[in-house]
């Protein structure tokens, strides 16, 4: 879980304050459902990185679409395999469960352009940019 709030501290996501009670909860809610894709990576000694995506029901057709929630590296393990793996593996879980579709989302402001390289390279295509408001 550790991880985890590192992550949501370098992200937008994290701005809106987190429970730790909470977000184990929920951390251990996905990792009992099928239609969640929660996957780490480690050193053997410490991990270095976390994925989570969802399966879902597309709201207008009978197609499943995959979606992105977290992808975050440690700082000392990008630029190495860590992320590239760890993407690879959501877009292959993405195919394995039937998703017609996948989502990839970059959205710490980190790196965009080296992110966004990595998602075109692993098949995805740049549709839009996201925005957020907060009341």
């Amino acid at each position: 879980m550790i991880l985890f709030l590192e992550g949501l501290r370098e992200v937008e996501l994290g701005a809106d304050g987190v429970c730790p009670a909470r977000t184990l909860e929920t951390l251990s809610r996905m990792i009992a459902s099928p239609d969640y894709l929660v996957a780490v990576s480690d050193t053997g000694e410490e991990l270095t990185g976390v994925i989570i995506g969802s399966v879902n029901q597309e709201p207008f057709s009978e197609h499943l679409f995959a979606q992105m929630h977290v992808w975050y590296v440690r700082p000392e393990a990008r630029g190495s395999w860590t992320g590239y793996r760890l993407a690879r593996i959501y877009r292959d879980w993405a195919q394995m469960v039937g998703a017609k579709t996948a989502t990839f989302e970059i959205n710490s402001g980190v790196a965009n352009e080296r992110a966004g390289a990595l998602a075109k390279k692993l098949g995805f295509r740049h549709i839009g940019e996201m925005y957020k408001a907060s009341f």
